[in-house]
C-alpha cells in the first residue's frame, strides 16, 4: 500500500514537472533559473495538492472528487502566481503575467491528468 501511495506522488510530480516546465517555455521561460524556479514551485505545490485530493477522496468520498480538486487546484494557481509573481518583480527574471502563466500550466497540467487517468 506505501509503494502505491509513494508512486502516487512521484509520478504525479514527476509528470506535473515535465508538463509545466515544457509549457513555461513555450511561455518564454528559457533561462535555468527560470525553468529551476518552475520546478521547485511544482515541488511545494504538487505533493501538497496530491495529498490534499487524496485525503478529502478517502475521508469525504470520491463522489466529490471533482469538487475538491477544483479548490485545491485554485489555492495551488494563488501560490504560484504569488511566487511567479514575486519573481517577476525583479528585472533579470522574464516572467511575464504571472497570474496567468499560474493558469495556463495549472490548467494543462491539470487537464493531462484527468485524460491520463481516464486512459488507465
Amino acid at each position: 500500500m506505501w509503494s502505491d501511495i509513494a508512486s502516487m506522488f512521484v509520478v504525479s510530480l514527476m509528470l506535473t514537472i515535465i508538463i509545466e516546465c515544457s509549457v513555461a517555455r513555450v511561455w518564454g521561460l528559457k533561462t535555468k533559473k527560470e525553468i529551476l524556479l518552475v520546478l521547485l514551485v511544482n515541488v511545494l505545490t504538487n505533493p501538497a495538492a496530491v495529498f490534499g485530493i487524496w485525503i478529502c477522496n478517502g475521508y469525504l468520498g470520491s463522489h466529490y472528487s471533482f469538487l475538491y480538486q477544483c479548490i485545491i487546484e485554485f489555492w495551488v494557481v494563488v501560490v504560484e502566481a504569488k511566487v511567479y509573481s514575486d519573481f517577476a518583480k525583479e528585472a533579470d527574471w522574464n516572467i511575464k503575467k504571472p497570474l496567468h502563466f499560474a493558469i495556463i500550466v495549472n490548467m494543462i497540467s491539470w487537464l493531462s491528468g484527468v485524460m491520463l487517468q481516464c486512459i488507465i
